[in-house]
């Protein structure tokens, strides 16, 4: 346990406030603005680029440049304040001082304008300019002194003490469009259209089926067209790339896919057998043919023929009124045709019927009148 003199409270005290006073300034000190100072180092994503006025000049004219004019606003909140910087070979950044606007620089594109920056390029960053190619670029920060994650850049070349713009390489986009839109049948032919934009751009469109090049073709007024008929069935993944001429003028760039269906080709349908017999003659008759003779009874007694011999039981008289006759028009079909099966058979067994039936009626007449047969009382003559 540690005890303290009362009269060494006060020193301790003291002692213990200038601990927090060094502390704050610490945090302080921290949070000053990059700007404000010295250099701040490390790399920025791109918030777009300017152009600085004139776009070449003496490096030991103070200002070596008297203004700049960015693409777009400052990243959203980070309008507080923007300075132009000068990157260092080691990536740190020096800001170059007199600007004279300041504020409201996230809501649109803005101007830097200077007077004097203090003296020469060198001068203000410390170092002679070494001939090459050097990035100057403009940092946003918000009101707390935190720089924005993305910064406006440009590039100079130096030679000796002059300085120019460097020839920056326009960025390009591509779009590709197909016809017939979305489908085709396979041999068909698909028209394949980029357009690369700016319309100025100078270079070649290949055309691609995934890997697989389609064919490539200038590119005038912004357009290149491709016809193919390379598409077989399936689905198809279709871009166009653009290779620019020049590739310090134009950057290269590569459309989004285009999905494209290819069906397969239709045909006319061939005759087919659908199963039904060709007629031919066979030689029989059909039922409907009218050259099959029909069958009649020309003279042979009918099996329906009745006997027409009835006997008087109460008088004692027999009348004799059998009938022998055949019916002549009768048919042995109902039709008045035969049938070609069992035709054979049945004319037989009329003719063996009627035979029978005739002999039966002779018989009787026969056996009565010699007195074979009786029927109730004898007759009396």
């Amino acid at each position: 346990m540690i005890v303290i003199a009362p009269r060494k409270v006060p020193a301790v005290l003291f002692a213990l406030a200038a601990v927090l006073l060094a502390a704050a300034a610490a945090l302080f000190g921290a949070a000053a603005p990059a700007h404000a100072g010295a250099a701040a180092s490390g790399s920025a994503a791109s918030a777009g680029t300017f152009a600085p006025t004139p776009a070449g000049g003496d490096l030991t004219a103070d200002p070596f440049l008297t203004s700049l004019r960015t693409s777009a606003g400052c990243p959203a909140g980070f309008g507080a304040s923007a300075a132009l910087q000068f990157v260092m070979p080691d990536g740190s950044a020096v800001t170059i001082p007199g600007a004279r606007e300041s504020g409201g620089f996230d809501t649109g594109p803005f101007t830097l304008t200077y007077d004097a920056i203090g003296g020469t390029l060198a001068d203000v960053i410390g170092a002679p300019v070494a001939d090459g190619d050097h990035e100057l670029r403009v940092t946003c920060w918000n009101g707390t002194g935190d720089a924005a994650p993305a910064a406006f850049s440009t590039t100079i070349t130096s030679t000796g003490d002059t300085w120019t713009v460097k020839s920056q390489a326009v960025p390009t986009a591509t779009t590709l469009t197909a016809s017939p839109a979305g489908t085709a049948a396979a041999g068909a032919e698909v028209t394949l259209t980029g357009a690369v934009d700016p319309a100025g751009a100078v270079g070649k469109l290949a055309f691609f089926d995934g890997a697989t090049a389609l064919g490539e073709a200038d590119v005038v007024s912004g357009q290149a067209t491709v016809k193919t008929s390379a598409l077989v069935a399936g689905a198809h993944d279709l871009t166009a790339r653009f290779t620019p001429a020049d590739p310090a003028a134009f950057v290269a760039s590569t459309s989004a896919v285009v999905t494209y269906t290819v069906t397969a080709a239709t045909q006319s349908p061939s005759p087919t057998d659908t199963g039904s017999p060709t007629p031919t003659d066979t030689g029989v008759p059909s039922p409907s043919d009218t050259g099959s003779p029909t069958a009649t009874d020309t003279g042979s007694p009918s099996a329906s023929a009745t006997t027409g011999d009835t006997t008087s039981g109460a008088g004692g008289t027999s009348g004799d009124g059998g009938t022998g006759g055949s019916s002549g028009g009768g048919s042995t079909g109902g039709n008045g045709s035969l049938a070609h099966t069992g035709a054979g058979a049945a004319l037989p067994l009329g003719v063996a019927a009627g035979v029978l039936a005739v002999a039966g009626v002779v018989f009787v007449r026969h056996a009565r009148r010699s007195g074979l047969l009786t029927f109730g009382a004898p007759r009396h003559r």
